[in-house]
């Protein structure tokens, strides 16, 4: 056995005991002997005891403590232990009395032995597969790498054990051993190896915890190798060289729109690779998990033996990927990044803006002709309903190159197709209702069928058929200007000729730009309408700043917004003071030392924008509206404000907040995210926002009627509908 030994648990069976100890010896030349301990859970079982005497074998009796999963666990406790103390190996293999081995069992374990050494990544050979079925496990030279704990015959270092033994869980704690082993605090990120093809079998369809159709679907239908000197793929599995060979296939990789995984025709065409997603916000996520694993016909009862949230099915000798979105790193697959590279092109690079700048101008004209032709010296009614309109309109004439008739009196039918007063007002009920369920998991609300879920589905529903009705008729009209000749102009046009993109794909990309963008843009543009109208002197520094940009005319143009820095600076403020995605979440992929804290793979981490906007640390005298802090040549006061919660006051005079943005840590701000995943629409929204600001500034008076406070509704939103009065400013 060389640096290999074995400890077996045993308790009341030793004619399954027998065979394996037997198994064993066979497949080792009888040098297991010496390199074998037996831990007997109770001194009850003198059957048990007998058979080790006979044998000749090293044993421990365990005397027993707690019941069910406590007694469990602290016998493994007590068998490693014994290993440990017993035997001189270096790696440690663990068995069960009631394990069945398959004939090469001995040489997989010696061959993947060397794993543990070569790759510090990895800290357990696992013998067993619980994906493996009939129809799902064929190589016998395969392995794969799982963030999973090793289960029914495994093996891992003495160094580990010793690492691992002083955290075991007390008696008193009711725990498994092998989900505990799982943990960010015992795995500290590192893998298990994971044959294709099983090397043990478990005896029976019983178990200690599940009975029924989990535990028959769990050991039945279960392959085993029957190979003798199968020669293992070691190099494979290297971290690296796993990583490689996944993202070589991933690029190959053809996706799957799976809607109901048990009516669904799942590929199997040999030596094809195929890619599903699923919904899966952490490691432990199982709810969307277990109908796609029961329609595949493999291990269903939870998400265990994922790669990063993904796991590789050979599927009838075809692969099929299963990938967790979003906590899989692999969401960002070359599907993807293809589509996301498509968009950044189109969204964030100015140059292509610049052919939508005067429609953008254009509709915010229209938005503020409405008010001081409807509401002249009058309270805005429904403002937020209002900007919705606005932002829709916005975007409609960047993406379909057509007003949609949003701003027109009375309301008029959209020329592109879609009822646009069902879509702006099902949006809004979907945050609404989001937010109605923040205080209890919506897993629970749709099983309970409780009234919050009915009314966030039929919103949900309403939303993607309005507007998937508008995109389908933009895209009637521009495949009709293709067809005619006409080059591209609009966003549509440009996306239906990528190559890469196919109908439905694009229908969902612009129904997805169209639902982000109405909450987010309007409730930013209520927050800048309130801190202007709330702060006059403020709001007349920025008209000024607008008028000599202009030479005097106020007939603001897309080109001056690059000499309208303060009035940037009051956007910034308002994103600064009133986030409106006040919070931020990633799920992370391996473990992470946060402040000197460990912080466990799968940990969702919550990053509130809010308290960093507002940290006197990075922003001196925070709770004041200060726009000029965002620019240049401004200096730093000498005596900072207080660092209180109060409300947001104005900077005095000769008393301004800020060096400038040079001086401010490039991660203190992040309205809009940060990274590959950062808002695709915020150049879009910033330039539609600048440009409405700029026309209402130099056209009309400001005035915020109530004070409005911040609160959650999905996004930050104001606690009372805003009460903006609009009084036009006299020609001159």
């Amino acid at each position: 056995m060389g640096d290999l030994g074995v400890v077996i648990l045993a308790s009341a069976r030793p004619q399954l005991l027998y065979r394996l100890v037997r198994e064993l010896v066979m497949q080792s030349g009888g040098g297991v002997v010496s390199h074998l301990v037996i831990s007997i859970d109770g001194p009850q079982h003198l059957e048990t005891v007998k058979l080790a005497n006979l044998l000749g074998i090293t044993y421990r009796v365990h005397q027993t403590e707690g019941e069910g999963s406590p007694r469990i666990s602290r016998h493994m406790r007590f068998a490693l232990f014994q290993a440990l103390r017993v035997l001189s190996a270096d790696k440690i293999i663990v068995l069960e009395e009631d394990l069945i081995l398959a004939p090469d069992f001995i040489t997989y374990m010696r061959q993947a032995s060397v794993l543990l050494d070569q790759d510090p990544s990895l800290y357990a050979v696992s013998a067993y597969a619980h994906f493996a079925y009939t129809h799902t496990a064929h190589d016998p030279a395969r392995l794969n790498r799982a963030h999973s704990f090793p289960a029914y015959g495994w093996m891992v270092k003495r160094s580990f054990l010793e690492e691992t033994l002083p955290k075991w869980p007390p008696a008193f704690v009711a725990t498994d051993w092998d989900f505990w082993m799982e943990t960010g605090l015992v795995r500290r990120e590192r893998e298990v190896v994971v044959p294709e093809l099983p090397r043990t079998a478990h005896h029976g369809t019983t178990g200690a915890h599940t009975l029924g159709p989990h535990q028959a679907n769990a050991f039945t239908n279960k392959p085993l190798s029957k190979g003798i000197t199968t020669t293992l793929n070691i190099h494979q599995v290297l971290e690296e060289a796993y990583e490689r060979t996944l993202k070589e296939e991933l690029s190959r990789a053809e996706p799957l729109n799976v809607t109901d995984p048990f009516t669904y025709a799942f590929p199997t065409h040999r030596g094809a690779i195929y890619a599903v997603c699923f919904r899966m916000d952490y490691g432990g996520d199982k709810s969307t998990f277990r109908l796609l694993a029961r329609g595949l016909g493999v291990w269903s009862y939870d998400a265990r033996e994922h790669h990063y949230g993904m796991w590789r099915l050979p599927y009838h000798h075809t692969v099929i990927f299963i990938i967790g979105v979003p906590f899989s790193k692999y969401r960002e697959g070359e599907e993807w990044k293809t589509n996301r590279s498509i968009l950044n092109r189109r969204l964030l690079r100015p140059e292509s803006l610049s052919p939508h700048l005067c429609a953008f101008s254009r509709v915010a004209d229209s938005l503020v002709q409405r008010w001081l032709t409807l509401f002249p010296g009058a309270i805005v009614p429904d403002l937020e309903r209002e900007l919705y309109r606005w932002a829709i309109e916005s975007l409609g004439v960047m993406v379909f190159g057509e007003r949609l008739g949003l701003l027109q009196s009375g309301g008029a039918k959209p020329r592109v197709g879609g009822d646009m007063e069902e879509f702006i007002h099902a949006i809004h009920g979907i945050f609404k209702e989001t937010s109605a369920m923040g205080t209890l998991p919506p897993s629970l609300a749709r099983l309970l069928k409780l009234p919050v879920w009915t009314r966030f589905t039929t919103c949900v529903d309403r939303a993607l058929a309005s507007g998937r009705e508008l995109v389908e008729g933009g895209v009637a009209s521009s495949l009709a200007r293709q067809r005619a000749g006409e080059a591209p102009h609009t966003l549509l046009d440009y996306l239906l000729r990528e190559p890469h993109l196919n109908h439905e794909t694009i229908i969902s990309l612009i129904t997805d730009l169209f639902l982000a963008a109405a909450d987010t843009t309007s409730h930013t543009t209520v927050w800048s309408l309130y801190l202007l109208g709330r702060h006059p002197e403020e709001a007349q520094r920025a008209r000024q700043e607008v008028l000599e940009a202009t030479g005097g005319s106020g007939e603001v143009e897309a080109r001056h917004l690059s000499s309208l820095p303060y009035l940037k600076g009051v956007v910034k403020e308002a994103l600064r003071l009133y986030p409106v995605a006040p919070f931020q979440t990633r799920a992370l992929h391996r473990d992470a030392i946060i402040l000197g804290h460990h912080i466990p793979a799968g940990t969702m981490v919550i990053l509130s924008v809010y308290t960093t906007g507002r940290d006197p640390a990075h922003f001196p005298s925070p709770h004041q509206f200060c726009p000029e802090r965002w620019v240049r040549e401004y200096c730093q006061p000498t005596t900072p404000s207080p660092n209180k919660p109060t409300e947001v006051t104005t900077s005095s005079p000769g008393k301004l907040c800020t060096s400038g943005p040079n001086k401010l840590h490039s991660h203190a701000f992040l309205p809009f995210g940060h990274g590959v995943r950062s808002c695709i629409g915020r150049r879009v929204a910033e330039t539609q926002l600048h440009l409405l600001l700029a026309k209402l500034l130099a056209r009309s008076n400001l005035a915020a009627v109530n004070e409005v406070d911040m609160v959650m509704r999905m996004v930050g939103v104001t606690s009372q509908p805003l009460h903006l009065r609009i009084d036009a400013l006299p020609a001159e």
